[in-house]
């Protein structure tokens, strides 16, 4: 689905959004405080936004960092 998805980056709003196709959206869901679906007139999606993505990246990768200093600190 997201083989040939496109990207763009707004600084200003720190917002991501990937378009998965072409086309008008005609309706959309909100997922959750952060994420907003988007659908075609056939129901299709064809983009997510995704508000303030540097600070889920930010936690994402702390926990990603935290956890493998746990592993390093077992394996020693």
């Amino acid at each position: 689905m997201l083989k040939h998805a496109k990207f763009s980056y707004d600084k200003e709003t720190d917002k991501v959004y990937f378009s998965l196709r072409e086309g008008p959206t005609v309706d959309s869901i909100q997922v959750n405080e952060n994420i907003r679906v988007e659908f075609d007139e056939e129901g299709n999606i064809i983009g997510i936004e995704i508000s303030n993505i540097l600070n889920m990246l930010t936690e994402c990768l702390s926990k990603i960092v935290e956890d493998a200093l746990r592993e390093a600190i077992k394996r020693k």
